[in-house]
């Protein structure tokens, strides 16, 4: 919802306070946005590195590490003598979905 800017303020401290809010609300929305990354699924299939979740997450690779060893987030491994851990991307957003935290006041 936008406020529309009064096209005659009475004054001009009227007009600096309209500007101003609305820049502030357009900050705060901005922010907002960039705090809540929205991680689209377009594969199934689609499979991350411990390095690629852990952009994803913005958190360290060792802490991603410490999720799946804790059996908290799982993998996919490939290999036989160094295996490659991999996560799916159903997986992933399970377990973001898993700790939202709705806070209510």
């Amino acid at each position: 919802m936008t406020e529309q800017l009064d096209p005659q303020p009475s004054t001009i401290e009227a007009l600096i306070r309209q500007v101003v809010r609305e820049e502030v609300r357009a900050q705060r929305d901005a922010d907002a946005a960039r705090a809540r990354p929205e991680v689209a699924i377009v594969d199934p299939l689609r499979l991350y590195s411990v390095t690629a979740a852990s952009g994803i997450l913005a958190m360290s690779k060792v802490w991603v590490y410490k999720q799946i060893r804790e059996g908290h987030l799982p993998v996919v491994e490939f290999g036989h003598t160094r295996p490659h851990q991999r996560i799916r991307a159903v997986d992933l957003q399970r377990f973001i979905e898993d700790r939202v935290f709705l806070c209510s006041d």
